[in-house]
């Protein structure tokens, strides 16, 4: 375990300074509970000089683009929102299903605001689901939207203790 020192004001020397402890894990001695399973993911930097651009591999050999630059690529922070979205829409789709929902689409338009201190965590989230189709029941969907967000979504349970999560639902009839 290594300490280190960190001090507020780096251009003069201050009595105020914050310890840290670094605390390194070692592949061989992982802090995980063995009796759960664990998600790994890779993210690679692009190596090219003045880049910020990074490639992320999933388990399963997905790859997705991120850059926070003016390269191509979606930024880290705007990817942890359409995780929000992505991980709520699954469930949701799932909970219509099981209703018999004449479900044409789903649609999620989420808003963060960062905070103004570093590391500017997103402290206010709205999110607002369009959910398309025919005949749809109001109260089912509002239904289905809350438990989907706030009860089965992992990416909702780990951002709620940070941010302040709003949900709004927009019901579209269409003709199937």
């Amino acid at each position: 375990m290594a300490r280190i020192w960190f001090l507020r004001n780096v251009s003069r020397p201050s009595p105020l300074a914050v310890r840290c402890t670094l605390t390194r894990h070692h592949s061989s001695a992982p802090q995980f509970d063995p009796s759960r399973p664990t998600s790994t993911v890779e993210v690679d930097w692009s190596g090219k000089p003045d880049s910020l651009q990074f490639f992320g591999k999933d388990a399963s050999g997905n790859e997705v683009v991120m850059s926070a630059s003016k390269e191509p690529g979606v930024g880290p922070m705007a990817m942890l929102l359409m995780g929000l979205g992505a991980c709520s829409s699954v469930d949701l789709v799932g909970i219509l299903k099981k209703q018999r929902q004449k479900l044409q689409g789903v649609k999620v338009r989420i808003e963060g605001q960062r905070g103004v201190e570093l590391p500017r965590p997103y402290e206010t989230i709205h999110m607002t689901f369009i959910v398309s189709g025919q005949r749809l029941d109001k109260k089912k969907v509002d239904s289905a939207v809350e438990l989907a967000s706030e009860k089965y979504c992992g990416v909702h349970g780990t951002l709620k203790g940070v941010a302040n999560i709003t949900v709004g639902v927009e019901i579209v009839e269409v003709d199937i």
